[in-house]
């Protein structure tokens, strides 16, 4: 290639790196992808950064010097997941076939000329809306209403998300819409329940993939992209649903009110029970997870002596000390896991902070332990300590 062509085909790949994003790839799917097209076409040396909101792409051919393309990626994330299969599709043929770039350009801008299917759409959104209302327990007339405002979260998609400037927006005025007209109805119906449709209105709000994509690009290492999606996954959610809120506090000092919550859930975090019991509400429960010796096994036999052994006895009687304790029980499980991933989660866990992970021999880690002790009870108050 010339250094004209290898910027046609950075262009083509960033766009098809584009594309992918905003289907609804993960950002590992987007970079696998574009470094194996990249590496079919020859290139010596590929260098991906993706977040979402911009792609940036330095690529190296044989004899020439690297090339560097940046593009601003300024449409939401979407679940388009026929074109994105599509574009699966297209970058196995690509690397297989390794055609012209200008027929890759065509067939990738072919796919992206594709029109929607509004009404297949439409059928999902009504459908889901209406079962997800009856399932939890509503009438077939709940299922109906639920259903019917689907169609108008669907219209609101077609005809008012151009005008917002970004997806949070949207999903702030649906859902106030969308709620709105929901309990209108209910109020001239009196046979309606108002909670049952808005079950089945607020799944169609709920951004499953985001959140989904947000822990696995966090699990696979790609910290700030998982971090940005998950951020933005919380505010879709905390807009899609009004009675829910979302916020980041300090331990030492939760800023909840005293006695407002009727139940606390504590996943391997250092335990503040003086804050637990001034918000839970006086028979309010408290849910304590705590690894026990057997936790990430795996990880720590790989890091051999430079990882002292855990006991995991004094975080539970230290829970004791504090709570009139309900029910207790241990979990133990393992779960597969590969070796890319058995590195990341090496990476990811607090446990191995002070080790360097890529110096750990993790080839013979198949799989991943989880062995943790729930203990629920509820929190001794002064006159029982």
């Amino acid at each position: 290639m010339s250094e004209a062509e290898v910027s046609q085909f950075l262009c083509v790949l960033i766009k098809m790196g584009e594309a992918l994003q905003n289907s609804g790839a993960e950002v590992f799917r987007v970079e696998d992808t574009l470094n194996r097209i990249a590496a079919a076409y020859g290139a010596e040396e590929v260098n991906i950064f993706v977040i979402t909101s911009s792609i940036v792409v330095t690529l190296t051919m044989p004899d020439l010097p690297p090339q560097t393309q940046t593009r601003r990626l300024r449409k939401s994330t979407g679940n388009d997941l026929l074109e994105l299969e599509q574009l699966n599709a297209l970058s196995r043929r690509i690397c297989a076939e390794k055609p012209p770039v200008e027929e890759f350009q065509q067939q990738l801008s072919t796919i992206l000329a594709q029109p929607g299917e509004p009404r297949l759409h439409l059928a999902g959104s009504v459908l889901a809306a209406a079962s997800f209302a009856v399932f939890f327990g509503g009438s077939l007339w709940d299922g109906v209403l639920a259903g019917g405002v689907a169609v108008f979260i669907c219209w609101m998609e077609r005809w008012l998300a151009p005008f917002c400037l970004n997806g949070v927006a949207f999903q702030f005025i649906a859902s106030f819409l969308s709620g709105m007209a929901a309990l209108l109805c209910c109020r001239v119906c009196p046979l309606l329940h108002a909670d049952m449709v808005l079950i089945g209105v607020i799944m169609l709000l709920v951004p499953g993939i985001p959140f989904t994509n947000a822990i696995r690009d966090i699990l696979l290492g790609d910290i700030i992209s998982g971090s940005l999606r998950l951020v933005e996954a919380v505010l879709l959610a905390a807009k899609g649903d009004r009675r829910s809120t979302y916020f980041v506090g300090d331990l030492a000092n939760i800023p909840l009110a005293d006695g407002c919550c009727d139940a606390v859930l504590d996943v391997f975090t250092p335990a503040n029970y003086a804050q637990f019991g001034r918000i839970l509400k006086k028979d309010g429960v408290l849910i304590k997870l705590a690894p026990r010796p057997g936790y990430l096994r795996q990880l720590r036999e790989a890091a051999g002596g430079r990882l002292a052994a855990y006991d995991g006895a004094p975080v539970s009687d230290y829970a004791h000390a504090h709570l009139n304790v309900l029910e207790q029980r241990t979990i133990t499980y393992t779960m597969p896991v590969s070796g890319a991933l058995a590195l990341h989660l090496a990476k990811m866990t607090p446990m191995l902070a002070n080790i360097d992970a890529d110096s750990l021999d993790l080839s013979g880690v198949t799989e991943i332990t989880v062995d943790e002790t729930m203990i629920v009870g509820t929190i001794k108050r002064e006159e029982e300590l």
